[in-house]
């Protein structure tokens, strides 16, 4: 005869398995999605700046990636770090200085490896998302 009370602590037991993975499934969309929208967000700065003069909400959303900006500038100075401000370089000049670098001429510029660049860019982004959505933007470890 089958255990009832075993059968139901083996089916809770898959059952919460299943909500947990679900569940880590859409956090890990959320955040993706955070810094997909983010790379939009930085890939349109010059169009907002350029618009801004005309509009009040595209200079509202300049405004607020110029504090971003400055927030994560202050942030990676801090850090004191070499690789930590090169990131931050590197994503002024791809996203927000007025003539865009590319990959090619940030790896000269800065002695690296255009792979690095592309790295330090996605690095840069991930942190910016933390910027602009808060405690939403981190990335939550659990073990």
């Amino acid at each position: 005869m089958i255990n009832i009370q075993k059968l139901a602590k083996v089916a809770a037991i898959e059952a919460i398995g299943k909500m947990e993975l679900e569940q880590a499934n859409k956090e890990k969309e959320q955040r993706a999605t955070r810094i997909k929208n983010t790379k939009k967000i930085l890939n349109n700065y010059r169009q907002w700046v350029k618009y801004s003069s005309i509009s009040p909400i595209p200079s509202y959303v300049v405004k607020l990636i110029e504090r971003v900006l400055e927030t994560y500038k202050i942030s990676c100075i801090n850090s004191k770090r070499p690789n930590i401000i090169r990131r931050y370089n590197m994503m002024y000049y791809y996203f927000i200085a007025k003539e865009k670098k590319g990959y090619t001429k940030l790896a000269d510029k800065y002695y690296v490896n255009h792979r690095t660049v592309f790295k330090d860019i996605e690095k840069a982004v991930e942190d910016m998302s933390i910027f602009f959505y808060g405690i939403d933007g981190i990335e939550v470890i659990t073990e």
